[in-house]
């Protein structure tokens, strides 16, 4: 989880509270902005080098946007892996070679011999039979949304566009919210 907490913005949002409300609704609607287009960011920073879709990485993401008594802005991450079918999958059963997937966009194919691709209500799955019976079958997954945000040193991506945004952004929703 990444949290973005300003410090001194209570102490802030206190000195400027003489201007009336705006001053906590310009601090709550600027950490929003600068949040939404930070995560912006650092998703197409970890979608650079892996295969998977901006849609599929923001599916694992939860965010806890700033109010006006909370000012604090939250991304949550899931620890669940991304199904390997999201990583450009191939059922090459008819070439007796499984199921080819290529986990990032500088690499080469990896191949599971013994896989199969299987749809269902739930979409498209890497399966493997754990015995030779019919069931139970062994799903296979990939790498979680967390290690891949880390890996690509997307959370430095993160904090610095929050930055760079916060402070272009502040002092023109402080005047517009203050009514000046």
């Amino acid at each position: 989880m990444i949290e973005i907490e300003i410090d001194g913005a209570k102490d802030l949002i206190k000195k400027l509270s003489k201007l009336g409300i705006g001053a906590t609704k310009a601090m709550a609607t600027t950490l929003n902005e600068a949040g939404r287009h930070a995560v912006s960011e650092s998703v197409k920073n970890t979608t650079k080098k892996y295969t998977f879709l901006q849609r599929d990485f923001k599916k694992n993401m939860k965010i806890d946007r700033a109010t006006m008594g909370n000012t604090t802005y939250q991304m949550k991450l899931s620890t669940m892996p991304i199904p390997l079918s999201r990583f450009k999958a191939k059922d090459r059963r008819a070439r007796g070679m499984g199921v080819s997937f290529k986990l990032l966009k500088q690499g080469g194919r990896g191949v599971l011999p013994k896989a199969f691709m299987a749809t269902n209500s739930r979409g498209t799955h890497v399966l493997m039979r754990k015995t030779k019976d019919r069931y139970p079958l062994i799903p296979f997954a990939s790498i979680t949304p967390t290690s891949a945000f880390l890996n690509t040193g997307s959370d430095s991506v993160f904090i610095e566009s929050f930055m760079r945004y916060f402070d272009k952004r502040y002092v023109t929703n402080l005047k517009h919210f203050s009514g000046r």
